[in-house]
């Protein structure tokens, strides 16, 4: 991951030496695209009808608001241009086109009067049409003139977008995840469900419900109304109870969620329900459960009930609740482990999909 870094780095250094290279090249003399000593023909072929011209013998001046060409006898002998040649609507390549606009002749245009100017083309007229030409007029001068600048700005181009999809696909960890510890041994007296993550931790509830005859699916993400998993009784199709799962927290489950689980079950039918809160509810949850089929586990509970199970359940609930890594969460809408991230300053366990996915959770210390 941290080759990737060197990586961006290096191509941040090619582009920034190619636009070096290109802004000296822009600074360095221009290299025109009407050469010394070619006829006027070529001229108004290559840079349109000039704006104004002025003759004088065998001399003759083209005027253009950029500058101005300077002629002898019809062939140029001097190009002069503030920062860059004219540009003209109809230019082609084609030296053998037709020009667009038919210039005016030597002979037309005696004693250095000036020459009708020329209408306004199509690019003049329309302010989009213009700057499309210029780009594409830009765009060809830096390819003929500065081959080489262009390689190195495009090259290093192309490889910061392949670091970037590089870097989408392969996410660096800023920080490593603590090691996961241990399963528990059998004679624990109190197993640290706490430091569960919250699918495992899920995933641990609907395992001790298959142990005591029940069919548990979990539901798929977090719980948008309060259940987390489906109990059915045998092979019926329809669930017959629910289950709402709180892990680790240090707060105690208030009235409202176990209200809004019993209003699930109320209108969804279910003749029964479980909220399992590690951390406890407080009086007025217990006093609002007391005399309905929804019944309240704490953590001391839950791990009593656990321990009440036969041995060989116990032992197999146990060890798949603590296999591999059960102490990085996972995303809700990814399904996959979350990396550790730090933002200034204050870290996170957040999702490797971003930005199609910006899920995050708070890092907290494990209590055991």
């Amino acid at each position: 991951m941290r080759a990737c870094s060197h990586f961006r780095r290096l191509c941040l250094a090619i582009l920034g030496l190619g636009l070096g290279v290109l802004t000296a090249a822009e600074e360095a003399p221009w290299r025109f695209a009407v050469k010394k000593g070619e006829p006027r023909e070529v001229v108004v072929r290559t840079y349109g009808t000039p704006k104004s011209a002025a003759r004088s013998g065998d001399r003759e001046i083209l005027v253009y608001a950029e500058g101005r060409v300077v002629l002898v006898d019809g062939k140029v002998v001097e190009m002069i241009f503030a920062k860059s040649e004219p540009r003209f609507f109809e230019y082609t390549q084609d030296r053998g086109a037709a020009p667009a606009a038919v210039a005016a002749a030597p002979g037309n245009n005696p004693g250095g009067t000036l020459a009708t100017p020329k209408a306004p083309n199509a690019a003049e007229s329309s302010p989009w049409l213009g700057f499309w030409l210029e780009t594409r007029r830009l765009a060809a001068h830096l390819w003929s003139q500065h081959r080489p600048a262009v390689y190195l700005v495009s090259g290093s181009v192309v490889l910061l977008l392949l670091a970037w999809f590089w870097h989408r696909r392969h996410p660096e960890r800023h920080i490593a995840p603590p090691p996961p510890r241990p399963a528990p041994r059998d004679d624990d007296a109190s197993p640290p469900l706490q430091d569960l993550e919250w699918k495992r931790f899920r995933e641990t509830v609907a395992d001790y419900f298959r142990h005591t005859d029940w069919r548990a699916e979990p539901v798929a993400g977090l719980a948008t109304d309060g259940v987390d998993i489906r109990l059915y009784r045998g092979s019926e199709q329809t669930p017959a109870a629910v289950v709402s799962c709180k892990g680790a927290n240090d707060l105690k489950v208030s009235v409202k969620p176990v209200r809004e689980l019993y209003g699930t079950m109320a209108t969804s039918g279910f003749a029964e329900g479980w909220f399992v809160a590690l951390g406890g509810f407080t009086p007025e949850a217990i006093a609002f459960a007391e005399g309905k089929k929804l019944h309240l586990l704490d953590g001391e509970e839950f791990i009593r009930r656990i321990r009440a199970l036969p041995a060989a359940a116990q032992n197999a609930l146990l060890t798949a609740a603590f296999r591999g890594d059960y102490l990085t969460p996972t995303c809700p809408a990814c399904d996959v482990k979350m990396v550790l991230r730090q933002s200034e300053g204050v870290s996170a366990w957040r999702c490797p999909n971003p930005p199609r996915c910006t899920a995050s959770f708070p890092v907290r210390v494990p209590r055991s």
